[in-house]
């Protein structure tokens, strides 16, 4: 086994082999769709869509296909590999997005339309909900006919869809990049100010707003059906399966058979059809045991993200090495998150945070590989990484904590104005922070209704796609062939079938992630610098003893030409914000582009002058955030701020 350093940005090493190579030699098995848009008219033209599509990072290759109809046109970006390519089925026009899983089934071997052809054969289908509970995957599902649109969203709604109506209320389109909708639906210069308020705070609208009005997401784990046969079109929608809380929760050593039996099937399951697979390796746990659960001979590589060789980067290694699997560094530029806000929000619209984007990095590196499979949302799902601090603290009195420790360990956080909130809610104008204080109302009742006991937690991330972080798996899902494994299906249901207290604690995870991991779980992790089966309270204890003797793990390298480099895979905001000389070009950029006046409506400070330094009382996402808006919004009408409708926030939406 040998290890291998690849630098990015400005060219992929000549060791790798180049897209069209990979694909000569049969390496590309399983790259999969990448957008959509479907329009219920002639607003813009196919062309002009087709070269939006095309003309983003890294996919200008994808074919792109163009289908019409009697009400309107669909155009879709093809697969370059086997499985997904769509399908003409009688009258209609079946394909994919995503990388959606027939449970039990090797579709590639069926040619190119192996699971398309599945999935139009249930179409119409009185039991497709049964047929729903076969798949898997992060997918969306769409048949076109003449009669109209059926769309079938993932569980957790990770693969987002849009759809875009016109100012009188029709529908004009239906799509995966909200941008695109907008453009389809004469919206782009309509920005809903209440959504670009959140952007800046919470990192992403409530769901299911956008930053447009008239352009919402469709809800996840649900049959969407828009009947074009009545003039306007309508849209109804069926539910498929939706995270309700059991009657029962299972007991502690159920569950933690229900998750060893279901990360096992989901290595088995994602890679099924791949021959080589490589595994995105952090210095945690949580990738260690999605390498464990990706069957031996599959195991092509292990990747590790970093700006330069750092801690993360030497206990990634000892854990590749155990798994005798090579391992590979993929080396960010010296510069490279100032140039994320504009790549990712071309790439995927302007609906989170540009904050991760590592399939920036990987896409040279993937022709490589038949499936590059992650381990994201294992700390969300399976962790009560989400826990509210009143959630916290009621475990911790059920623990028998006395209740002057758990107002110490549990103090209340600032008010929502608090200009010392890191939230930095404080900056924007206060009938907007109204309006998004009513939408988050209204949206944690929804989930309460389905998540009594855990709506403050699930309301975090469902859907899945309203997490900052989705934006990581997003991009790598667009550029090459990727997965995420806690996503799988019967992951899900267990994650639904527990309780907060074993996931906070980690009881549920830490004994399945070390039994999966065998002895390499006593390999150290990054976060800690403790072996990873050390167990919660072990780990607790060492914790405390080791800050009390000033044994901190190392958090940064300490390069004086980039103190932004840190010792795990992400960079450290604050320290790039107040450094780098790009950002500060960034900067001011942003503080002269057309995006500053849509700003401007909605901070109640003056814009130019946050984009012109970097300001200790906002939190480092909201200067990413406005950086980003500032940059990306094109020329808008506003005119003159209008005072919100408190009855109803869900107006601006409208």
């Amino acid at each position: 086994m040998r290890n291998r350093k690849l630098t990015f940005g400005s060219g992929v090493a000549v060791e790798l082999a180049t897209p069209e190579a990979a694909r000569a030699s049969g390496n590309i098995h399983s790259v999969h769709m990448s957008d959509f848009l479907i329009q219920i008219g002639d607003w813009v033209s196919t062309d002009a869509v087709s070269d939006a599509l095309r003309g983003r990072e890294g996919m200008r290759e994808l074919r792109i296909s163009q289908f019409r109809f009697p009400w309107g046109s669909a155009v879709v970006q093809e697969t370059r590999g086997l499985g997904y390519d769509p399908a003409s089925v009688n009258d209609r026009v079946c394909f994919a997005v995503g990388r959606p899983r027939i449970i039990g089934v090797t579709h590639e071997v069926e040619g190119p339309q192996g699971f398309t052809r599945r999935w139009a054969g249930w179409v119409g289908n009185a039991d497709f909900e049964r047929h729903y509970r076969n798949l898997t995957g992060l997918f969306l599902l769409v048949s076109c006919g003449p009669e109209g649109v059926e769309l079938v969203t993932d569980r957790l709604g990770f693969y987002a869809a849009y759809v875009g109506r016109d100012r009188n209320g029709r529908i004009c389109a239906i799509g995966t990049l909200p941008n695109l909708v907008a453009r389809a639906a004469d919206r782009l210069d309509d920005l809903d100010l209440v959504s670009v308020g959140e952007f800046l705070v919470r990192y992403t609208p409530t769901f299911p707003h956008t930053t447009y009005r008239g352009v919402t997401e469709l809800t996840p784990g649900s049959m969407h059906t828009f009947d074009v046969s009545v003039a306007p079109a309508t849209h109804t929608s069926s539910s498929l399966w939706r995270p309700v809380e059991p009657p029962r929760y299972p007991r502690l050593t159920e569950l933690r058979e229900h998750l060893t039996c279901a990360l096992r099937d989901a290595g088995q399951e994602l890679t099924r059809g791949a021959e080589r697979v490589a595994v995105t390796l952090s210095g945690g746990i949580d990738s260690r045991t999605v390498l464990a659960c990706v069957p031996p001979e599959k195991r092509a590589a292990a990747l590790t993200f970093l700006d330069r060789e750092n801690y993360e980067y030497r206990v990634a290694q000892c854990a590749a090495a155990g798994f005798d699997v090579p391992h590979l560094a993929l080396l960010r530029e010296r510069e490279f998150y100032a140039g994320l806000p504009e790549r990712e929000a071309a790439l995927l619209g302007p609906i989170r945070t540009a904050m991760h984007a590592h399939g920036m990095v990987l896409a040279g590196a993937a022709v490589q590989f038949d499936l590059v499979l992650s381990g994201l949302f294992a700390d969300a799902l399976l962790k009560c990484y989400f826990a509210p601090e009143n959630v916290r603290a009621t475990l911790a009195a059920r623990l028998g904590v006395p209740a002057w420790l758990r107002t110490r360990l549990y103090a209340r956080r600032p008010a929502w104005d608090d200009p010392t909130r890191p939230a930095s809610q404080w900056a924007v104008r206060p009938q907007i922070q109204r309006q998004m204080q009513q939408r988050a109302a209204i949206r944690l009742k929804e989930v309460a209704a389905i998540r009594p006991e855990t709506a403050d937690e699930w309301i975090n991330f469902y859907p899945a796609s309203r997490v900052s972080a989705a934006s990581y798996s997003m991009g790598n899902m667009r550029l090459f062939a990727s997965d995420e494994l806690f996503l799988y299906r019967d992951i899900l249901e267990v994650a639904c079938s527990c309780r907060p207290l074993p996931k906070m604690m980690e009881r549920l995870t830490a004994p399945v992630f070390a039994a999966l991991c065998g002895p390499l779980a006593h390999i150290e992790t990054t976060k800690t610098g403790l072996p990873a089966d050390l167990g919660w309270l072990q780990t607790r204890l060492r914790l405390r003893w080791n800050r009390l003797l000033r044994r901190d793990v190392p958090r940064t390298n300490g390069f004086n030409d980039a103190p932004w480099f840190a010792d795990h895979s992400w960079v450290d905001l604050r320290m790039l914000q107040r450094y780098s000389a790009a950002w500060a070009a960034l900067r001011r950029r942003a503080a002269g582009a057309a995006g500053v006046e849509v700003l401007a409506a909605v901070l109640q400070i003056d814009p130019r002058r946050l984009l012109t330094g970097f300001n200790e009382n906002l939190s480092c996402e909201f200067q990413v955030a406005a950086v980003q808006l500032a940059l990306t919004l094109g020329e808008t009408v506003l005119g003159a701020v209008p005072e919100p409708v408190l009855a109803d926030p869900m107006q601006t939406s409208t």
